[in-house]
């Protein structure tokens, strides 16, 4: 019976040279992986589509004055939250969709002593009237 203990021994045994090749395996896969992975493009500013303009806020006696000069070819929302990194902007009824006028729009609001708030001006194109 010393055969098959013997045989039963050898087939046990690991076979070290296999875990080697899985590492190299495993190292060139993710050298494959990062290399494909690692592309960049540079992205141009859209410069035709571009709408600049201030937004300017001033804080009175519990009033808040929002003031921009405007174009009369956008329509232009104001949002307002309580922090500049909030996820959602809420949109100020007094100031939705407001079809620009060519000359300073201004809107005044009235604040709350205990909260600040944080505003932003959203500029879109007015839609075209149908012929």
């Amino acid at each position: 019976m010393l055969g098959p203990s013997l045989i039963a021994g050898v087939t046990n045994q690991p076979v070290f040279w296999l875990g080697a090749w899985r590492r190299v395996a495993l190292g060139l896969g993710c050298l494959m992986i990062a290399a494909a992975g690692c592309v960049r493009v540079p992205v141009e500013p859209d410069r035709k589509n571009v709408v600049e303009t201030l937004l300017f806020t001033t804080t009175a006696n519990g009033q808040t004055s929002l003031s921009w000069t405007s174009r009369s070819d956008l329509a232009y929302t104001l949002l307002v939250a309580e922090r500049w990194d909030a996820m959602r902007w809420q949109p100020l009824p007094a100031c939705v969709n407001q079809p620009g006028t060519g000359r300073i729009m201004q809107y005044t609001l009235k604040e709350d002593p205990g909260r600040p708030r944080i505003y932003k001006l959203m500029a879109t194109p007015l839609a075209k009237r149908p012929r």
